[in-house]
């Protein structure tokens, strides 16, 4: 006689993994919806995006997790690098370009060059 104790637990196992994962991209659909509670183009843009490094970042972090201990790493720093960073630039996009544009007009502003004229004008 079989036992269909661990046939159950593992649908139980598959059956909470996908409603968890149902549930979770139906919070990331609100996260990135606008004030519409709808998703347009470059809304979703976002959330692919969004999705595609967090499960490259996941992938990366269980490949490194099951590597045997004598071997060297996988992946090197610089993938890590790109893929936090990837996902640091979709969750602020918006504010990301803001402090880029911000930087920008510093720069400029400290490499003109200050002369009488610019200063008599704006005085």
């Amino acid at each position: 006689m079989t036992s269909y104790v661990p046939i159950i637990i593992t649908i139980l196992y598959q059956i909470l993994i996908f409603g968890s994962g149902f549930l979770f991209l139906r919070w990331l659909v609100k996260l990135f919806s606008g004030a519409d509670q709808r998703l347009d183009k470059e809304e979703f843009k976002k959330l692919v995006a969004f999705i595609l490094f967090l499960s490259s970042f996941i992938y990366v972090l269980y490949k490194e997790a099951n590597r045997p201990v004598s071997t060297e790493h996988i992946f090197s720093e610089t993938w890590l690098f790109f893929i936090i960073s990837g996902l640091l630039t979709v969750l602020s996009l918006d504010k990301i370009f803001d402090a880029f544009k911000v930087l920008l007009e510093i720069l400029i502003r400290l490499k003109t060059p200050k002369t009488k004229e610019n200063n008599e004008t704006t005085n």
